[in-house]
């Protein structure tokens, strides 16, 4: 048990650097969408016209993007997000549909590319949320926790019953907001922060 306790560590602590990397990826290019003159060139366009030569985009996926890094960066600072299927948005982002003849700006460009990246992260982390979760369940920590006190730690591991508990949380309203359902608000980014100053032997 102690040897699946510390793989069990291992895997959500990963999960949470993918988390922290989606969440800065969020606020930058939200940031950067608002700052540069994309946000300009794309508002005489329409929704299907190609925006990007590399990626592949059209202005609505551009813009359904900009709206995950809206979202995600409200989902882990204790906001509540708005509700809608990103796990679509993300796979059609990571395709893209039609490459656009001319780059439309160098600022629009660099923007697509890191878009199409953090779609591709949202969809790492939305998985290995999903097998964390089921290898949580499947080796019955959650049983295994239950009646311990917050602060007990499971044996051969580091984290307490509550950082667990906190961790799991987390992947689940993750695997939610990715999945159209409502999830609900927490500070999601002090588990994040939590476990990333956590060290394994």
């Amino acid at each position: 048990m102690a040897n699946v306790t510390a793989q069990l560590q291992n895997k959500i602590k990963q999960f949470m650097d993918l988390c922290d990397s989606i969440h800065m990826a969020s606020i930058q290019l939200y940031k950067a969408y608002w700052s540069t003159d994309a946000n300009t060139l794309l508002s005489g366009m329409a929704d299907g016209d190609a925006v990007s030569v590399s990626t592949k985009l059209t202005k609505a996926m551009f813009v359904n993007g900009i709206a995950i890094c809206e979202n995600f960066n409200k989902f882990f600072t204790d906001l509540q997000a708005t509700q809608t299927d990103y796990c679509a948005n993300v796979v059609q982002i990571h395709y893209g549909k039609t490459a656009a003849a001319a780059i439309v700006s160098e600022a629009t460009e660099s923007i697509a590319t890191d878009l199409k990246n953090l779609a591709d992260t949202i969809m790492t982390a939305h998985k290995m949320a999903i097998q964390i979760q089921e290898m949580f369940w499947d080796c019955e920590f959650g049983a295994a926790l239950t009646g311990m006190s917050d602060s007990t730690v499971m044996f051969g591991g580091t984290a307490t019953k509550k950082q667990l508990n906190d961790a799991v949380t987390l992947m689940d309203k993750f695997c939610e907001l990715c999945e159209n359902v409502s999830a609900a608000k927490a500070d999601f980014d002090a588990t994040i922060v939590q476990w990333q100053a956590m060290d394994f032997i």
